[in-house]
């Protein structure tokens, strides 16, 4: 099943939620490959998606090495030939080793790590370190959306508009977010930094 969030911003419904994103930069990125064994659901879902927009998925975030979201990527990026995968530097070891929390799976190669707390990656795109429920357990913000994995989270700062985990993606009901605010990825790094 396929939804559209946003304007450019779809989920992609198999065994565990996936999202991909067209970026302002024209650039996609495809959050969590869900746990492999929904795989042709996943593509058949890019691929309707991508024929609209005539473009191929340029960067997959891996928010954690749980199997819920990393369990597919190496048979979806190596289908879709996406060139880059992306993971914390704790999460990326585990996922080359096919690791996951209760289950292991085939290994992907990750070729980018996040070190940094807070990465800039595009203009409307932030990978942040969450540190739950992993250690390199990341968040993907872009625009007004928060994307979690398989971290449950509620409500931030009033500043999200929609949550996105790989279990479901909920509208927050009541919201404030201004464009002019440059620092909600500054505030979301503060609020998640374990001290």
């Amino acid at each position: 099943m396929i939804a559209r969030i946003l304007k450019d911003v779809y989920v992609i419904k198999g065994n565990f939620n996936s999202y991909l994103i067209i970026t302002n930069n024209q650039h996609v990125i495809l959050i969590d490959s869900s746990n492999g064994n929904d795989s042709s659901i996943l593509i058949e879902g890019i691929e309707e998606i991508l024929s609209r927009y005539d473009k191929r998925i340029d960067y997959l975030i891996l928010t954690s090495h749980y199997e819920e979201v990393s369990g597919g990527a190496n048979y979806i990026s190596s289908f879709l030939q996406i060139p880059y995968i992306i993971a914390s530097t704790e999460d990326a070891i585990l996922i080359r080793k096919g690791i996951g929390k209760e289950k292991s799976y085939t290994p992907a190669k990750v070729n980018l790590e996040i070190k940094d707390i807070t990465k800039k990656i595009e203009e409307d795109i932030y990978i942040i370190k969450s540190k739950a429920p992993t250690l390199g357990s990341l968040l993907v913000l872009h625009k007004n959306i928060i994307f979690s994995g398989v971290n449950k989270i509620s409500g931030i700062m009033n500043r999200i508009n929609y949550i996105c985990n790989a279990y479901e993606c909920k509208k927050v009901e009541e919201f404030w977010f201004s464009k002019k605010d440059v620092t909600h990825a500054e505030d979301l790094q503060k609020q998640n930094t374990v001290e």
